[in-house]
């Protein structure tokens, strides 16, 4: 069997998803494996748990041509959903730290800043508890500007990890009463900022271009917000043009390491929501 497909059957992965992904949607999980992107088992069985085709606007859901295409789709509202090999990258490099969080502490938190669709909050989820031991909890969270896509994303949520999803943190923040319960949450405000509140977290993932950050590149929230030893994912350079996925990480001590470039891409910029319905207007 394909590794996407073991990754999904209950006889050979811990903690299946409920609902087992589409053979197209595993097809393109194996060619992100032949492609030697996905490599880790974990970030291999979050992907393959995660049906790209059910973080979709309607008229691609049924479109798998187009759904399951590697490449980059509009979500409404100036902003697109990453090509699925983005995705993988974010999924292979983030499984070494919320791995270590899970061991560790019994606990992992996730921040994805920008969240859209709401897709690598889902797939976030599969990767920090879905082959996780009984017992480990923590928080994802998304944070999105525009408020569409907060309640679709959540919405999709409730409708795809039902198991975790919740529709509003609690008022002092998801994950942050100590009962170890695993929640995911999509909730609204500038990403720019992250969500301080469930902070400090294990793993960052940033979904759009850092083109005003600090020193680093990324903005100054979020790596306040990374935890010692945690790890943030995030593309940084110039709004046109192209842009470089790096993985910058935190020590135990919290120094802050030089960044590895992982790749060269390309993003829409991270802004304010007016800057953002602005570019299409």
């Amino acid at each position: 069997a394909s590794p996407a497909l073991r990754a999904t059957h209950p006889g050979t992965a811990p903690n299946p998803a409920p609902n087992l992904a589409s053979a197209a949607h595993l097809r393109l999980v194996d060619s992100l494996v032949k492609k030697k992107i996905l490599r880790t088992p974990r970030a291999v069985a979050a992907m393959s748990r995660t049906d790209r085709a059910r973080y979709l606007p309607r008229e691609f859901r049924d479109r798998p041509e187009a759904a399951y295409l590697d490449a980059p789709l509009p979500i409404g509202h100036a902003a697109t959903i990453s090509a699925p090999h983005m995705h993988a990258y974010a999924l292979e490099l983030l499984a070494a730290p919320t791995a270590a969080a899970a061991a560790a502490k019994g606990e992992v938190r996730v921040l994805d800043v920008g969240s859209g669709s709401g897709y690598l909050v889902a797939a976030f989820a599969e990767l920090a508890f879905g082959g996780a031991p009984d017992g480990v909890g923590g928080v994802v969270v998304g944070v999105e500007h525009v408020r569409e896509l907060v309640e679709s994303s959540r919405r999709f949520l409730r409708e795809d990890k039902p198991k975790w999803a919740v529709s509003e943190p609690p008022p002092e923040g998801p994950g942050t009463s100590g009962d170890r319960a695993a929640r995911v949450v999509v909730v609204s405000g500038d990403s720019r900022e992250g969500f301080p509140a469930s902070a400090p977290y294990d793993a960052i993932h940033v979904g759009a271009a850092c083109v005003e950050g600090g020193p680093s590149g990324v903005p100054v929230a979020p790596v306040e917000q990374l935890a010692p030893g945690g790890r943030i994912v995030a593309p940084v350079g110039k709004e046109h043009g192209m842009q470089q996925l790096i993985a910058m990480d935190k020590d135990e001590s919290g120094k802050v390491l030089k960044p590895r470039v992982i790749a060269s891409v390309r993003y829409v910029p991270l802004c304010d929501l007016e800057k953002q319905l602005g570019r299409f207007i």
